[in-house]
């Protein structure tokens, strides 16, 4: 079992919470190259192993948000790389975090404890986005893959934004 049928099987075909178009997305990510495979199973890992305080959840979003724009760099960067055009030196240190990362993650969707944001510096982030902002056709993949990331983000934790929910409204009921 691989990172692509644990996430397209996790959820019923009929359930409204995995778009059709997520499932596409997904198959369309597993005939791309390593560098893609590898960026894509960190993001469903980070984007599952990132938790909602139900009274502060600010942070958490802040964690998701950042996860998504590591993810979108990384994934402009291997597209950069495949069409063998020069990759921003500003951004090693992104991909750097992702070499490291990715050889203590298992293939498989086991439950990881991995914050990419943890280990990417924000001043990191920043000049690699920078970078990248630089030249249009990278702007636009990283623009791309931003949104490919929202959607596979948001797929990847629909059971623990149910069980958020769930806890808040355990929390708003017992409140007086």
């Amino acid at each position: 079992s691989d990172l692509w049928t644990d996430l397209i099987n996790q959820r019923p075909p009929s359930d409204e919470f995995l778009p059709l178009r997520v499932v596409e997305l997904l198959k369309t990510l597993s005939d791309k190259p390593p560098c893609h495979k590898a960026a894509t199973r960190l993001l469903i890992t980070s984007c599952q192993s990132i938790r909602e305080d139900a009274m502060n959840p600010r942070p958490s979003a802040e964690k998701l948000e950042t996860t998504k724009s590591i993810f979108a760099a990384r994934f402009a960067l291997c597209e950069l790389r495949d069409a063998s055009a020069r990759t921003p030196p500003q951004c090693a240190p992104i991909m750097a975090v992702s070499a490291q990362i990715n050889a203590k993650i298992p293939q498989n969707l086991s439950k990881s404890t991995t914050h990419e944001t943890e280990q990417v510096g924000s001043s990191d982030l920043r000049a690699c986005l920078k970078a990248l902002e630089s030249k249009p056709q990278s702007w636009t993949s990283y623009s791309n893959s931003r949104q490919y990331a929202a959607m596979i983000c948001g797929a990847s934790r629909v059971d623990i934004v149910k069980d958020e929910a769930l806890e808040l409204f355990r929390l708003l009921t017992t409140v007086g």
